[in-house]
């Protein structure tokens, strides 16, 4: 994303960087006054005794968050629906279901419950070539 065109709200910006526990003051400083106050850029840098460059790497990494943010928000309220995604850091919780005697409806609905879309019949076809 070009970082001279991003636009953000005030409050879209307060949002990101309270997330961003390891910024320093200055640092959010520089990007605020870059991306909401639209400051120039060497004006910027010199009110905060940086260069130039320090101060459009400040921005360009603010705008890696809030690019990031923008995923993360879109995965939290909306779920995949392609079948197929990795299940792999699942195996040893479905491993435990089948051997306990679950069946692989019940295994794809606790799956399901921790935001994976497979089938009973990909259940049966991992469990069956273990």
């Amino acid at each position: 994303m070009d970082v001279l065109k991003i636009q953000l709200t005030p409050e879209d910006f307060d949002r990101v960087a309270s997330t961003l526990l390891r910024w320093s003051p200055k640092s959010l400083g520089v990007a605020r006054a870059l991306i909401i106050d639209r400051m120039p850029l060497g004006e910027v840098a010199k009110a905060n005794a940086i260069s130039p460059q320090q101060a459009n790497v400040v921005r360009k990494r603010f705008i890696d968050k809030v690019e990031q943010d923008r995923v993360n928000s879109f995965m939290s309220r909306e779920m995949p629906k392609q079948k197929g995604m990795d299940i792999t850091p699942f195996m040893k919780q479905i491993n435990l279901l089948s051997s306990k005697g679950y069946t692989s409806d019940q295994i794809v609905l606790y799956l399901k419950e921790n935001g994976l879309a497979t089938t009973p019949k990909d259940i049966e076809l991992l469990l069956n070539g273990r």
